[in-house]
């Protein structure tokens, strides 16, 4: 290979560099795949749920192909997970309803672990410098209610915003476990981490007032 790449679990370099020689290229893909992850996840489990409101043969010919497309992206960048977008891709092709129902949301949570390893290595994003509480407060309350509605879009977009604050000390082991539990899509540590932030940011708030 000739580009040195950072070790991610689960990639393959040696893979990516049989479909893309050029790292310009190539890290130009992954900010592809990176900016649309949400997009794409949405739109996944939105199939998902209509092949199991309506197990209809055209439902089951649109998961089939947005998984395909899921894993032709993963396969480009070298990512085990592509196997698993091809299992899916399968699974609609043979209109197995029971498999795409069990095994899409396992899948979207790595799909999104992984992007969100990779966003890493191609976010030029310049950090705020000054950390706006009230603002903080109202996308905790955004991620809340976009958890609740399974909006994962807006879900990603308000987390990458928190991470791009400037988190003072009293709250960082609370975002961390925030970003882990929407991460994972986990509807009850996401509501137990949102809490968590809002009682620190009201605490600091008014031990502030009180100084």
């Amino acid at each position: 290979m000739e580009y040195i790449m950072p070790y991610i679990e689960g990639i393959d370099w040696e893979r990516a560099f049989h479909y893309m020689p050029d790292k310009r290229i190539l890290l130009n893909v992954i900010g592809e795949i990176v900016a649309s992850a949400a997009s794409q996840t949405d739109k996944l489990i939105k199939l998902k749920n209509a092949v199991e409101k309506d197990p209809s043969g055209a439902n089951f010919r649109e998961y089939s192909v947005q998984a395909h497309s899921m894993k032709t992206t993963l396969r480009s960048i070298g990512s085990e997970l592509s196997e698993e977008a091809l299992l899916l891709e399968e699974a609609g092709n043979d209109n197995s309803q029971s498999l795409i129902v069990e095994k899409t949301d396992p899948f979207v949570r790595k799909y999104l672990k992984l992007t969100d390893m990779l966003k890493v290595y191609v976010s030029g994003e310049k950090k705020p410098d000054v950390f706006d509480k009230e603002e903080f407060l109202e996308r905790i309350d955004s991620i809340r209610k976009a958890m609740e509605a399974f909006d994962i879009n807006t879900l990603q977009s308000d987390m990458r915003f928190l991470l791009d604050m400037d988190i003072p000390d009293f709250c960082p082991d609370e975002v961390r476990s925030l970003e882990a539990a929407v991460r994972d899509l986990d509807t009850d540590r996401v509501m137990i981490s949102c809490d968590a932030l809002y009682k620190a940011v009201v605490q600091q708030l008014q031990d502030t007032r009180r100084s």
